[in-house]
């Protein structure tokens, strides 16, 4: 397997990507290839760090949406309350 850095890859078509890596874009790794690559490079961290910050991207922004929704109910009902005499 050779090592092929994310800008190279980036600048590439698939199939060379996929041919650089050793690996078939129809079917992946095969689990003794995938496990010998773990075992040899160790866990696709940054697939966890990518994960972990999509999380948190979804929870601020479901947060922000929430309080926006609620300001705007509030001042809703206030204008609902100004018609009542």
């Amino acid at each position: 397997m050779n090592a092929l850095p994310a800008a190279d890859a980036a600048a590439l078509p698939a199939e060379e990507v996929v041919r650089a890596l050793g690996t078939s874009a129809e079917s992946g790794l095969g689990s003794a290839e995938a496990e010998r690559r773990h075992d040899e490079i160790g866990p696709n961290a940054l697939g966890e760090h990518v994960d972990a910050s999509v999380v948190l991207a979804v929870v601020v922004l479901n947060t922000i949406i929430g309080f926006v929704q609620e300001y705007l109910a509030g001042k809703e009902i206030e204008a609902l309350l100004d018609l009542v005499p």
